[in-house]
């Protein structure tokens, strides 16, 4: 008797018991499921509140240096030395202020509209302008356009050109042909090319940081394209390839 009945009910056990199990499991993936959450949440926190102090650091240390500079060349509006330092000190200002309101966390709208062809001419433009002003005559040129580019890759092309100018300005001799620039724009993406006289530095520690170009090849890296650069017999060479689009993966 008692057979048979374990033998009837044994079925409904067996389910009870797989369905306990089942329930427990999905439970567990729940419970995992917020755990990481809320890892996930706090761990957002944490870079937030690191953002918002590195924010207040530039903003307090950066910024107040500017407006030092900037009061000082404002005192000499008729000398052409300090009407560059203003002008230079303006586009630091601007720059700093982007950088601060994006760890800040302000939701920032785009800040440019003109064509991506224009900005790199002025870009160049400015570049140039500043170097000759500072003894520093060469050959900058732009071949090619392309009416379809992506943001990032634009942000990291103009940016590099104001890497390279401030390299040239540190690490080449001054004179004529003091430098070679060159800028190949296709549809695929942007080549560029630059080469100089490598001369003694004169830089202090403070402004000798070696940061710049390993911060603009991780970046280019993460656009799958390439910074490469050779300091050979003191002739510095520089080739940037920077893509439009990342390629599919096959």
């Amino acid at each position: 008797m008692i057979a048979t009945i374990v033998k009837l009910a044994l079925p409904s056990i067996t389910a009870w018991i797989i369905g306990y199990a089942f329930n427990l499991h999905q439970n567990n993936l729940r419970m995992q499921k917020i755990a990481q959450e809320h890892l996930a949440a706090e761990q957002e926190n944490a870079r937030l509140h690191a953002n918002a102090n590195v924010a207040v650091r530039m903003h307090d240390t950066l910024t107040n240096d500017l407006s030092c500079i900037s009061a000082i060349a404002h005192q000499h509006p008729d000398d052409p030395e300090w009407n560059v330092v203003l002008q230079r000190s303006q586009s630091a200002f601007t720059q700093a202020h982007a950088v601060i309101d994006y760890l800040s966390g302000r939701n920032v709208s785009a800040q440019h509209t003109s064509p991506f062809m224009e900005r790199l001419h002025s870009q160049l433009a400015e570049t140039k302008h500043y170097l000759d002003f500072l003894g520093y005559h060469g050959e900058a040129t732009i071949h090619g356009e392309s009416l379809v580019t992506t943001h990032d890759a634009e942000e990291e092309i103009l940016a590099l050109l104001k890497e390279i100018g401030t390299n040239i300005q540190r690490h080449a001799v001054a004179g004529e042909a003091a430098y070679i620039l060159s800028i190949d724009v296709t549809p695929d993406g942007v080549e560029i090319f630059e080469t100089n006289d490598a001369g003694q530095t004169t830089l202090d520690d403070a402004e000798r940081s070696g940061r710049g170009l390993g911060m603009h090849r991780r970046q280019i890296e993460r656009l799958s394209g390439t910074l490469d650069t050779n300091l050979d017999d003191q002739l510095w060479i520089l080739h940037a390839n920077i893509p439009w689009r990342v390629p599919r993966s096959s």
